[in-house]
């Protein structure tokens, strides 16, 4: 637990150092696989990915805050938690909207349809179908409607 007591950016440039967060992020995943006669604490490691993403999000680290998004959701579908799953894919199309939004910012380039948009598109659909799936048509409608303002 000690790479867990540390904080994420401890150095000279701004941001996490990318060895802490593949470490943490690698520890919870390996929490994850199954041992012998053991079944993993799908809802520990789910809460531990919304920590670090939480962490990450605060230092501004918008793509692996997006990507520990994902991870929850991951979790929360083994959970078979919908709404919770639909609201961490939410939250990652969100972070992945604002990456995108700050380097068209920074590189002053319209045209700089990258990657984070096209995640973005995909974990909103996927929350979109599946807020349809769980019947609540209205969630779906209000979540879209939520991010598209924030384009």
């Amino acid at each position: 637990m000690a790479a867990s007591a540390t904080g994420l950016g401890g150095g000279a440039g701004p941001g996490p150092e990318a060895g802490d967060f593949l470490a943490r992020y690698r520890q919870v995943c390996n929490k994850l696989k199954k041992r012998f006669l053991r079944k993993p604490n799908v809802a520990e490691a789910g809460e531990q990915f919304g920590q670090l993403g939480r962490e990450l999000r605060a230092q501004e680290c918008l793509p692996y805050a997006a990507w520990c998004q994902l991870a929850v959701a991951r979790c929360q579908q083994a959970l078979f938690h919908g709404p919770g799953e639909a609201l961490a894919l939410t939250e990652a199309a969100r972070l992945f909207l604002r990456q995108e939004r700050d380097a068209r910012q920074r590189l002053a380039c319209p045209a700089a349809y990258g990657e984070p948009l096209q995640a973005a598109a995909a974990a909103l659909g996927a929350a979109v179908r599946l807020h349809l799936e769980l019947d609540s048509a209205v969630l779906g409608v209000a979540s879209t409607r939520r991010i598209t303002v924030t384009l």
